[in-house]
Parts: C-alpha cells; structure tokens; sequence
C-alpha cells in the first residue's frame, strides 16, 4: 500500500531524450546576449609610411646628376635626403593655424581699426607683449550704459594672435587682478591697446 501511494505522488518522468552519440548532451539552451550591438573594434591606429629606400636614393642620385648643372637644385634635394629634410617640405604655419581672438567692438570702432590697421594679429602681439612688459596698462572696462558706443551694434572684430601670448595672459589673469581690481582678458587688453595704438 504505501508503495503504491509513493508511485501515484511522484511526477510522470520526463520522456527520454533522443540518442545523439554525443556524451554530456547539453539540457539549456545557451544564453544570448541582450544588446544585438556589435563589439566595439577599439582605437584604429592610422597608416604609417615608412622610410623607403629606393625613393631616397633616387633623390640622392637626382641632387648628383644636378649639382654640376644647378647646384641650388642639388643643394635642396641634399637638405631634404638628409635625417628630417622631410620637414623642409612642410608649409610654414600661418594665420590660420592660429586660434581666433573674437573681439565685441562696436560697429563704428571695428571699421575704423580694420581700416587704420595694415596687420591687426601684428598689433594685437604688439600689445600684449607690451602689457605682459609691464609698458602698457589697460583702463578697467566700463560696464552697462557707462560704456562707450553701449546703444551702438557690435561685432566680432576677429583676430589670431599669438597663442602663447594668449596663454600668458591667461596664466597671469589672477595675479593681475589683484594688482588692478579687476581681471584683464585677452580680448579687453587687445582692444585697449588698438583703440590706445590709433587714438580711438
């Protein structure tokens, strides 16, 4: 009787499963990932070129076959075989290499500087060289209606001086402001100094 009993408690056994010859048959399905994103690939390094020895000894056998026609030719193509001559063929850095120094100005103002200046980066470096001397102090900027040309429109007057002037008068700002009251930036230094340089 209790044999009986225990037979018609337990669960019906699950049907056998279908002989593959493969041992330890997995049960489960394997888990899948839930995002579908492919993995990411990481950093790409860019193409290098390397030295190639049959293109510098053709500008070495170039610069031999000139230099007793055109030794300015040859002397050039000697420069450039030589250990870091590549860089002679390089374009020297210009204006737009440099950061731009967006100056609010009123219209009025603006004009009569780009018309007075033939170089406005050149006096702009001029001007910061001469405040970071100590030979030019700007007056503190006069705020709200106080300021000339307050009710005029302004514009940028865009200029790209030297960078590391810039950045010393950044790294400065805080020892001057102690000195003068107020913190000088690069673009109320760059226009005091022109507005001083042409009488404006």
């Amino acid at each position: 009787m209790r044999d009986w009993f225990k037979q018609a408690t337990q669960p019906p056994a699950p049907p056998p499963m279908e002989e593959t010859g493969v041992t330890n048959t997995p049960t489960r399905r394997p888990t899948t990932p839930t995002s579908q994103r492919r993995p990411s690939k990481g950093h790409r390094p860019m193409a290098r070129y390397s030295y190639d020895k049959r293109i510098a000894s053709h500008v070495v056998a170039a610069a031999d076959k000139l230099r007793a026609d055109d030794p300015v030719l040859a002397e050039s193509l000697d420069k450039i075989s030589a250990p870091g001559g590549w860089q002679l063929l390089r374009p020297p850095a210009t204006a737009g290499g440099r950061p731009n120094l967006a100056i609010w100005t009123p219209v009025s103002v603006r004009t009569q500087l780009m018309d007075a200046s033939p170089d406005l980066a050149a006096d702009v470096d001029e001007g910061f060289a001469a405040y970071l001397a100590g030979r030019f102090t700007p007056d503190k900027p006069p705020r709200g209606r106080l300021s000339q040309g307050a009710t005029e429109d302004r514009k940028n007057l865009n200029v790209r001086p030297d960078p590391e002037l810039v950045q010393q008068i950044n790294d400065s700002a805080d020892a001057r402001a102690e000195e003068l009251g107020w913190k000088p930036t690069p673009g109320v230094i760059a226009l005091a100094w022109l507005r001083h340089k042409y009488g404006l």
